[in-house]
């Protein structure tokens, strides 16, 4: 078998495991889930399971990291030249996500899913100085809309996402009355 023929049925093995969790999840806790019944779910052997991950979290890592790695791709190739249009690119990506990571954070699965949102970190300018703040600030507003957006029903589009966040980040700020 050529390499490419194996790295497409690794490829397929991977998708077929998570997928096989998420509709695991569904049904079951996360900690109630074992790899075996995974396995099981995908179709694969036990053994497919363990050469490919040692845990359930390794799988969930492994397919966000594979999604914000697709969007860092995707990035590259555009053209972004405001932060409107960053913003709109990184929720016009998530949007297409939101069934699987609805499920991800119905399942208290969240701080899995904000490690996939650290990789997108220096996907922006800025100065040195302020960097590992800015990154702070900008992927922790990101990951927080998103799961406030997730749990609302996921009612907005990208567009007025993005038009929220930006009229946030604008906004006076309102501070607390004791």
């Amino acid at each position: 078998m050529s390499n490419s023929c194996n790295r497409e049925a690794k490829a397929f093995t991977r998708e077929c495991v998570f997928l096989a969790l998420i509709n695991l999840l569904k049904e079951k806790t996360y900690e109630s889930i074992t790899l075996t019944e995974i396995a099981k779910k995908a179709g694969v052997s036990r053994n497919a399971i363990y050469r490919n991950f040692e845990s359930k979290d390794l799988i969930l890592k492994n397919y966000l990291n594979d999604i914000s790695l697709k969007f860092i791709a995707e990035l590259n190739e555009k053209q972004i030249n405001s932060y409107y249009d960053y913003i709109l690119s990184v929720f016009t990506h998530l949007c297409s996500y939101s069934e699987i990571t609805k499920i991800l954070v119905s399942a208290n699965l969240s701080t899995l899913l904000y490690e996939s949102f650290l990789l997108i970190k220096g996907s922006f300018r800025v100065d040195d100085s302020i960097k590992n703040y800015y990154e702070s600030y900008r992927i922790g507003a990101l990951f927080f809309v998103y799961v406030t957006w997730l749990e609302t029903d996921c009612k907005e589009t990208p567009e007025e996402l993005t038009e929220i966040m930006l009229k946030i980040m604008n906004s006076k700020p309102i501070l607390p009355k004791f």
